[in-house]
This record gives structure tokens, sequence and C-alpha cells, in this order.
């Protein structure tokens, strides 16, 4: 459920909006007034409500398969925590945020200062979080995973 979408080129997050703004957005959606696009793919999307209430986009059916993939409400949950931290305390903070080798769930960015948030639910080797690591230096970033439980998550080959 990706919280960040393009409409008619402009960046909006759907957690930001209110039930009012998020109305009027289906409305001109659906009547093709605006043009909504993901940006981890640049497809066309939509508008959802979860049951639980929390406001996403949707990628529209398409033949080009986005590498993107569904997350749990766990990790939903945890994205949307870390944002509202990094708010909080002064940081812009972008959700699902991709630059050209890696994909942050959130990067929070002061000034010069960036971190690239990663929350890892599943298992990950030490070598592939080494590399997500190294990746997010590369490019002047920090690199922060949240695990669920490291001392599980985390498996030395």
């Amino acid at each position: 459920m990706p919280l960040r979408a393009y409409i008619d080129n402009e960046e909006i997050v759907s957690i930001d909006l209110t039930d009012e703004q998020w109305n009027d957005l289906k409305k001109r959606i659906k009547s093709k007034d605006s043009l909504l696009t993901l940006p981890c793919c640049k497809q066309e999307g939509f508008l959802r409500t979860s049951s639980k209430g929390l406001k996403h986009f949707v990628h529209s059916k398409s033949n080009y398969n986005c590498d993107w993939e569904p997350e749990s409400p766990e990790h939903l949950r945890a994205k949307i925590a870390i944002m509202e931290a990094c708010r909080e305390n002064g940081w812009k903070a972008i959700p699902e945020f991709s630059e050209t080798n890696w994909r942050a769930d959130v990067l929070a960015i002061q000034n010069e200062k960036k971190i690239a948030f990663e929350v890892q639910w599943s298992k990950q080797t030490f070598e592939e979080t080494k590399f997500r690591q190294d990746r997010y230096k590369e490019s002047n970033s920090k690199g922060l995973l949240v695990f669920s439980n490291s001392t599980k998550r985390i498996t030395k080959i």
C-alpha cells in the first residue's frame, strides 16, 4: 500500500490529507480531471481506504509489472510511526523514497543530513544488511534498519 503518489505531478502523502481532501481527490481522479501516478514505476493508480481506515494508493491494472510488493499492516504502522517521529523532531519525512540503486521506507531530511529508514521484518543476512548500508553511505545517507527482533532476523552465513 503506497503512501506517496503524484497528482498532476505534485507529490502528496496519503496520511497528510484530511477526509475532505481525500474525497475531493477521489472525485477528481474518477472524473479524470486529475492524473495519479505512483513514484515507484510512474504507472497510473487510484485511491483506496483500507478496512481499518488507512488512506493509501493502489496500482491500476497494467501489463507492466512494478517491483513494489505489498506490505504487512505492521510494516505500514512502523513506516507511519517513523514518519511521525521524524516530523515531530523537525525532519522532513518522505515515504517510499528511491535513489538510483536503493529505496527507503522513509527518507528523513534535515538540512544536509539524510537518514534512510528501512523496516525489515523478514530475515536478512548480515551480508545483505551490510550491502544495503554501503549503498546508503555511497549516496551520503545514513541507513537505519528497523528490525522486529534483530537477534533472530540477521543471520550469518
